[in-house]
């Protein structure tokens, strides 16, 4: 599974703020947690278009997850996907028995989301509306196996995206 390799601990990168470059340490654990949740909400039958829409639009993603440090970092699955759950305030429903998602799928996708922020310093909400999460299921299959860089590449190319300059 393409969540299996390992992806690097820490990634430095620039990112011009105010016309001055900010040098910002970004945690590939981000990127891990956020599958984690994704994972736990296809094992709890949540629907995963709507989950991922509330979550990614969520104040719980925008002032935890789009920060370079949050305490919502070091929260397991279950306490970030239960704060969540307490801020939306609305039930993401659950699938009927004959529906199913993969877990791997959500996993991939959850990370894909994150990394994707990362890479390209766009907020959750503003991927999300570039990258639907309908377009982002469409791709696992063919993406999920490579790199994660490279899948990364493959969308950001895709949808004209920037990523980042990397500092050395």
């Amino acid at each position: 599974m393409g969540r299996r390799k390992a992806a690097p601990r820490l990634v430095f990168m620039t990112k011009t703020i105010n016309g001055s470059d900010e040098v910002q340490r970004i945690d590939y654990e981000n990127c891990k947690s956020q599958g984690n949740i994704y994972e736990l909400a296809a094992d709890r039958g949540y629907v995963m278009e709507s989950f991922s829409d509330l979550y990614l639009t969520s104040r719980f993603c925008n002032s935890g997850f789009d920060k370079i440090w949050s305490l919502y970092h070091s929260m397991t699955a279950e306490e970030a996907l239960d704060e969540l759950l307490i801020q939306i305030g609305k039930n993401v429903g659950n699938t009927n028995d004959s529906l199913y998602f993969d877990r791997d799928a959500a996993w991939w996708i959850g990370f894909t989301y994150r990394q994707l922020c990362i890479e390209t310093g766009l907020t959750s909400r503003e991927i999300q509306k570039i990258v639907p999460f309908n377009e982002l299921c469409g791709c696992y299959e063919g993406l999920h196996t490579l790199d994660e860089e490279w899948a990364s590449d493959m969308i950001c190319e895709k949808h004209n995206l920037k990523k980042l300059e990397v500092a050395s």
